[in-house]
Protein backbone atom coordinates (compact mmCIF):
# COMPACT_ATOMS: atom_id res chain seq x y z
CA UNK A 1 0.00 0.00 0.00
CA UNK A 2 1.53 3.14 -0.78
CA UNK A 3 0.97 6.37 0.94
CA UNK A 4 3.44 8.68 -0.43
CA UNK A 5 1.86 11.68 -1.98
CA UNK A 6 2.96 13.03 -4.97
CA UNK A 7 4.92 16.67 -4.59
CA UNK A 8 2.86 18.40 -7.26
CA UNK A 9 6.59 19.15 -9.13
CA UNK A 10 6.69 20.06 -12.78
CA UNK A 11 9.28 19.60 -15.03
CA UNK A 12 8.39 22.76 -16.60
CA UNK A 13 8.96 24.15 -13.11
CA UNK A 14 12.37 26.48 -12.37
CA UNK A 15 14.63 23.85 -11.59
CA UNK A 16 15.72 25.74 -8.14
CA UNK A 17 12.35 25.78 -7.39
CA UNK A 18 11.32 22.12 -7.97
CA UNK A 19 14.39 21.10 -6.05
CA UNK A 20 13.60 23.01 -3.09
CA UNK A 21 10.64 21.33 -2.54
CA UNK A 22 11.79 18.05 -3.24
CA UNK A 23 14.99 18.67 -1.21
CA UNK A 24 13.13 17.72 2.45
CA UNK A 25 11.34 15.31 0.94
CA UNK A 26 14.71 13.48 -0.59
CA UNK A 27 15.91 12.82 3.14
CA UNK A 28 15.50 8.95 4.36
CA UNK A 29 12.09 8.40 6.11
CA UNK A 30 12.57 6.72 9.78
CA UNK A 31 10.60 3.61 8.52
CA UNK A 32 12.96 0.77 7.71
CA UNK A 33 11.74 -2.23 5.50
CA UNK A 34 13.48 -5.21 6.44
CA UNK A 35 12.45 -7.29 3.09
CA UNK A 36 14.41 -4.91 1.31
CA UNK A 37 16.98 -3.97 3.71
CA UNK A 38 16.49 0.16 3.23
CA UNK A 39 14.56 3.19 4.43
CA UNK A 40 11.16 3.51 2.72
CA UNK A 41 11.47 7.02 0.81
CA UNK A 42 9.41 9.64 1.38
CA UNK A 43 8.66 10.86 -2.28
CA UNK A 44 6.95 8.38 -5.40
CA UNK A 45 9.63 6.95 -7.28
CA UNK A 46 8.60 9.93 -10.53
CA UNK A 47 9.08 12.80 -8.23
CA UNK A 48 12.59 11.37 -7.10
CA UNK A 49 13.41 10.83 -10.88
CA UNK A 50 12.17 13.73 -11.69
CA UNK A 51 14.72 16.00 -9.05
CA UNK A 52 17.23 13.27 -10.45
CA UNK A 53 16.86 14.93 -13.68
CA UNK A 54 16.82 18.29 -12.87
CA UNK A 55 19.78 17.64 -10.88
CA UNK A 56 21.73 16.32 -13.31
CA UNK A 57 20.83 19.12 -15.80
CA UNK A 58 21.76 21.77 -13.15
CA UNK A 59 25.29 19.84 -12.85
CA UNK A 60 25.47 20.79 -16.60
CA UNK A 61 24.51 23.67 -16.49
CA UNK A 62 26.87 24.80 -13.77
CA UNK A 63 29.64 23.38 -15.56
CA UNK A 64 29.05 25.03 -19.03
CA UNK A 65 29.07 28.30 -16.64
CA UNK A 66 32.65 27.47 -15.16
CA UNK A 67 33.93 26.65 -18.40
CA UNK A 68 32.64 29.78 -19.98
CA UNK A 69 34.46 31.99 -16.63
CA UNK A 70 37.54 30.10 -17.85
CA UNK A 71 37.40 30.97 -21.46
CA UNK A 72 36.91 34.79 -20.61
CA UNK A 73 39.37 34.75 -18.26
CA UNK A 74 41.86 32.75 -20.85
CA UNK A 75 40.93 34.98 -24.21
CA UNK A 76 40.86 38.22 -21.94
CA UNK A 77 42.92 40.97 -24.58
CA UNK A 78 43.75 43.22 -21.02
CA UNK A 79 41.70 45.58 -22.03
CA UNK A 80 39.69 47.50 -19.56
CA UNK A 81 36.04 46.35 -19.14
CA UNK A 82 34.65 48.57 -17.37
CA UNK A 83 37.19 48.48 -14.58
CA UNK A 84 38.85 45.35 -14.07
CA UNK A 85 38.81 45.09 -10.24
CA UNK A 86 34.87 45.30 -10.66
CA UNK A 87 35.29 42.70 -13.45
CA UNK A 88 37.53 40.23 -11.80
CA UNK A 89 35.18 40.59 -8.59
CA UNK A 90 31.80 39.80 -10.20
CA UNK A 91 34.00 36.73 -12.27
CA UNK A 92 34.99 35.75 -8.40
CA UNK A 93 30.77 36.06 -7.28
CA UNK A 94 29.89 34.77 -10.39
CA UNK A 95 32.46 31.67 -9.95
CA UNK A 96 31.40 30.82 -6.52
CA UNK A 97 27.71 31.11 -7.37
CA UNK A 98 28.28 28.37 -10.07
CA UNK A 99 30.22 25.93 -7.66
CA UNK A 100 27.26 26.47 -4.53
CA UNK A 101 25.18 25.89 -7.30
CA UNK A 102 27.21 22.29 -8.09
CA UNK A 103 27.17 21.62 -4.17
CA UNK A 104 23.45 22.02 -4.65
CA UNK A 105 22.68 20.07 -7.63
CA UNK A 106 25.14 17.43 -6.21
CA UNK A 107 23.65 16.65 -2.90
CA UNK A 108 19.98 16.36 -4.58
CA UNK A 109 21.26 14.20 -7.29
CA UNK A 110 22.78 11.88 -4.54
CA UNK A 111 19.31 12.28 -2.63
CA UNK A 112 17.59 11.24 -5.66
CA UNK A 113 19.55 8.82 -6.74
CA UNK A 114 19.55 7.18 -3.38
CA UNK A 115 15.47 7.20 -3.05
CA UNK A 116 15.40 5.31 -6.69
CA UNK A 117 17.57 3.06 -5.42
CA UNK A 118 14.89 2.32 -1.97
CA UNK A 119 11.87 2.52 -4.62
CA UNK A 120 13.58 -0.55 -6.54
CA UNK A 121 15.03 -2.41 -3.72
CA UNK A 122 11.64 -2.34 -2.49
CA UNK A 123 9.80 -3.50 -5.38
CA UNK A 124 12.49 -5.92 -5.83
CA UNK A 125 11.60 -7.16 -3.05
CA UNK A 126 7.83 -7.86 -3.16
CA UNK A 127 8.59 -9.58 -6.45
CA UNK A 128 10.85 -11.74 -4.30
CA UNK A 129 7.95 -12.68 -1.78
CA UNK A 130 5.25 -12.75 -4.88
CA UNK A 131 7.00 -14.84 -7.34
CA UNK A 132 4.76 -14.77 -10.70
CA UNK A 133 3.91 -18.17 -11.32
CA UNK A 134 5.66 -20.22 -14.39
CA UNK A 135 4.05 -22.49 -16.87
Amino acid sequence: MNTIKPLGIRCDQNGFELLAIAREHLQESDKFIESAGCYAPNVTMEDAALAESVAEVMLVDSIAGLQAIGHLIRHHDGHDIGGTDKVLSQVGCLASLLADMQQYALDALGAAQARCWAHERIAASRNRSNPIPQN
